[in-house]
């Protein structure tokens, strides 16, 4: 072989050599890039996954949360409603039993041979009706609901005695100042709780 050949093989020998090397360092390239581009996305991934885990925690959060705070509020809202209606009964119980009281009293203010027995009869039933209802509205472990029933045993015993109608106004009047109490402090529990 000639020289100028042989040249020629060796400079043809060399561009193919350097091609491949180029091709070679082109593949490793693009599996160094590839490879980057994969970690890239799995650290995208990665981080996009701990993202929406913390934001379903805080979403589960805020909704256990409100849920929380709905059933609060429906609770002293059923309360606060409940209360206001013990309050209404009891309320409306005691001024029944005062009126049935006085409708006893009155009737005992007639001449005896004027009195309507059966009448008289059906009156002191509805107070005993009355304030056995108030009993069972009244709370036995506090102090002033049993000296409310305390008031009204003895307002009730003081109907069947006309002669002792000034003790009567006098035990009625103490029954109403500690009713009014009683029923005070109890709105107040009622608008703490609105």
């Amino acid at each position: 072989m000639d020289l100028p050949a042989f040249i020629s093989a060796v400079v043809a020998v060399s561009a193919f050599l350097a091609v491949a090397a180029t091709v070679k360092t082109a593949r490793q390239q693009r599996a160094a890039d590839h490879n980057i581009a994969s970690r890239q996305i799995d650290s995208s991934f990665k981080l996009l996954r701990e993202q929406l885990d913390s934001q379903n925690t805080i979403a589960l959060t805020q909704i256990s949360s409100a849920r929380d705070q709905a059933l609060e509020e429906i609770k002293a809202e059923v309360l606060a409603k409940n209360r206001q209606e013990w309050i209404n009964d009891l309320r409306n119980t005691l001024a029944l039993f005062i009126v049935s009281t006085h409708k006893c009293r009155n009737h005992l203010t007639v001449a005896p041979h004027e009195r309507d027995q059966r009448m008289i009869e059906a009156n002191v039933d509805d107070a005993w009706l009355h304030l056995t209802r108030l009993r069972l509205l009244i709370n036995p472990n506090e102090d002033d609901h049993v000296e409310l029933i305390v008031t009204a045993n003895l307002m009730f015993d003081l109907i069947q005695s006309a002669e002792r109608k000034p003790l009567h106004m006098e035990v009625e009047r103490k029954l109403l100042i500690k009713a009014q109490e009683i029923l005070k402090r109890e709105w107040e529990r009622v608008k703490s709780l609105a």
